[in-house]
């Protein structure tokens, strides 16, 4: 029997029956982009079943190494996950800044902490184990938005319809992307740092812009000044530290890059 056969076999000995075959069903059968943070109230009420059996099935499915369980903590006006971890004692700062909304948000349990789990990579490896390989509309789907955010079916020609231009970088690489903006309020954002720029560019033709950079969950914002559009962006080479803000980059994009200039 394969290691997957006999964690479930564990895991029928020691949760409700029913909640752990609708977990091997799920685990089984579901998509990828299903078993990224799974919302295990949202699961139990679909599928029909009690839903404290069922988050007792799925904690019992976590110690196992069925699921990987994290404590995300999700800004209450867009939506995005400010930050994840595997334990609750992580959620301990005093206010979450979302540079997306501008707005930095005191956390409170109830509104802005949830619980999810992914599938883990011995069990079944799906597509949200490598974020950094996601394409653009899966990256928003399955990484950038907490479960509770109700994308549409038809979220790729959405995204499609309100985005001027899109480039995907690799880890370190620069790019430099230039177009003619409206004459209407324009974001330019990445959602992997969730850095943001705002540029309001009137009729008249001047443009007034701002922006900033979520490091290590603190805005670091960028005096800018109204000139012709470009943009630049550039990103991360790989994991460390950022030495001055403690952001997992080696090189910050808050501290070295060129972001966003118009």
């Amino acid at each position: 029997m394969s290691e997957a056969g006999n964690l479930f076999t564990l895991l029928r000995q020691s949760a409700d029956p029913d909640a752990a075959a609708a977990i091997e069903k799920l685990v089984q059968d579901a998509p990828d982009h299903v078993l990224s943070r799974v919302n295990v109230v949202d699961f139990a009420t679909k599928v029909g079943l009690d839903q404290e059996r069922t988050i007792a099935a799925f904690l019992h499915a976590a110690r196992l190494g069925i699921f990987e369980l994290s404590w995300n903590v999700l800004c209450p006006g867009c939506g995005g996950v400010l930050d994840t971890s595997t334990t609750l004692k992580s959620v301990n700062r005093d206010e979450y800044d979302c540079a997306m909304c501008a707005t930095g948000y005191q956390p409170t349990l109830d509104e802005m902490v949830e619980v999810t789990f992914t599938v883990s990579r011995r069990v079944r490896r799906i597509a949200a184990h490598d974020p950094y390989e996601l394409p653009f509309a899966e990256y928003f789907r399955q990484v950038f938005w907490g479960s509770g955010f109700d994308v549409p079916g038809d979220f790729e020609q959405v995204l499609e319809d309100i985005t001027l231009d899109a480039i995907e970088l690799p880890p370190g690489e620069k790019a430099l992307l230039s177009l003619q903006l409206p004459a209407e309020f324009v974001i330019v954002m990445d959602p992997v740092t969730h850095g943001t720029s705002r540029a309001n560019r009137r009729a008249s033709g001047k443009t007034s812009h701002s922006s900033s950079t979520r490091c290590g969950n603190r805005p670091v914002p960028r005096q800018c000044v109204p000139a012709p559009c470009g943009c630049r962006w550039k990103t991360a080479p790989k994991p460390g530290s950022c030495p001055d803000y403690g952001s997992p980059a080696t090189s910050c994009t808050s501290c070295s890059a060129d972001a966003a200039h118009f």
